[in-house]
């Protein structure tokens, strides 16, 4: 498929085809669908990501099932309650803060700003489960190594 609409034309008829089925997606295929749509994903990639979470245990949490899922790590359309150098922060629906790296390197305290307002919206929250997504994170300096490992 080349472009959105016609990405978005063949999910609508797939989805008409099994509306009100044992087949209709859920929730998480639904939102893969929609990552495809906007080409953010292939199909195989849909299919592969679909698959590998049928092969993955529901985490217990708070007396809820929660799935943690490839998909969290792909950029959404949450609201970042904070963003510096270092990166940025959603709270997703699921009841975890996503924290998503920026590349290239970081300044001064940037790092732990960023992790110390992630703590916040935390307890802000509720919450106690964080998802980081570290694919574009530049290694530690040497200053943000001591300051982990004293953490």
């Amino acid at each position: 498929m080349q472009t959105e609409s016609q990405r978005r034309n063949l999910v609508t008829r797939a989805l008409n085809v099994t509306k009100d089925t044992g087949l209709a997606p859920g929730p998480y295929e639904r939102q893969l669908l929609e990552q495809f749509i906007y080409g953010s994903l292939s199909i195989e990639e849909v299919i592969a990501l679909i698959a590998a979470e049928s092969l993955r245990p529901a985490r217990k949490m708070r007396r809820k099932t929660y799935w943690l899922h490839p998909l969290a790590m792909l950029p959404s359309t949450q609201v970042v309650h904070f963003e510096n150098a270092a990166g940025y922060l959603q709270a997703q629906p699921q009841y975890y803060v996503l924290v998503c790296y920026h590349a290239g390197p970081r300044q001064g305290t940037d790092l732990a700003v960023l992790l110390a307002q992630a703590g916040a919206l935390l307890r802000a929250k509720g919450w106690h489960c964080i998802l980081s997504d570290q694919r574009l994170m530049a290694p530690y300096s040497l200053v943000e190594e001591a300051w982990v490992h004293a953490f």
